[in-house]
């Protein structure tokens, strides 16, 4: 990635390239290939929250990526409008996000939500990693851009 000036530009990068970010997991182990992604819509987090993500000099040299967290369509609006737990789970695999949301809801017909993530990391590699324990230290280091919604086929 380039060196941009500011957190707030980095995180306009991220979002512009996610379409194609989204369209590189085909195929790849993290595709997700039990079901159908119905829509990808950019969520609008609260300034607050914004304002808490893109602030603090220590972040400027973060590795900054997406990550995923699996939710129940109920927890969508709060997790967006209030951040989410601090200590929450996050993965680098759409895939596993999407089972764990099927897991929440006891693998039925439901259709899974899935949130995307601007994560910051100190190190690069957590990005890349299939950890599914990956915790995000606090709710400033997160912030909702994108909801996914996929309908699962069952076999």
């Amino acid at each position: 990635m380039k060196q941009y000036e500011s957190l707030e530009q980095k995180l306009e990068v991220l979002k512009k390239d996610f379409p194609s970010f989204m369209k590189n997991l085909k195929g790849t182990s993290n595709d997700f290939t039990r079901g159908k992604i119905i829509s990808i819509q950019e969520v609008s987090p609260s300034p607050s929250l914004v304002r808490g993500f893109c602030g603090g000099r220590d972040k400027q040299h973060m590795a900054l990526g997406i990550m995923f967290h699996g939710t129940l369509k109920e927890s969508v609006q709060s997790i967006v409008e209030d951040g989410i737990y601090d200590y929450s789970h996050f993965t680098s695999s759409f895939h596993y996000a999407v089972m764990r949301c099927q897991h929440h809801l006891h693998y039925s017909k439901g259709l899974s939500h899935v949130l995307a993530f601007a994560v910051l990391v100190d190190d690069e590699e957590r990005l890349n990693d299939k950890d599914v324990t990956t915790r995000s230290p606090c709710r400033e280091y997160v912030l909702p851009l994108f909801l996914i919604t996929v309908k699962p086929s069952h076999h």
